[in-house]
């Protein structure tokens, strides 16, 4: 389960970085 977690974490992190990177 927490390599799942680290996985879907690490997305979470992608998508926030690349709404920061729009604005």
């Amino acid at each position: 389960k927490a390599h799942a977690f680290s996985a879907t974490a690490q997305k979470a992190i992608e998508a926030v970085g690349g709404s920061i990177e729009k604005l």
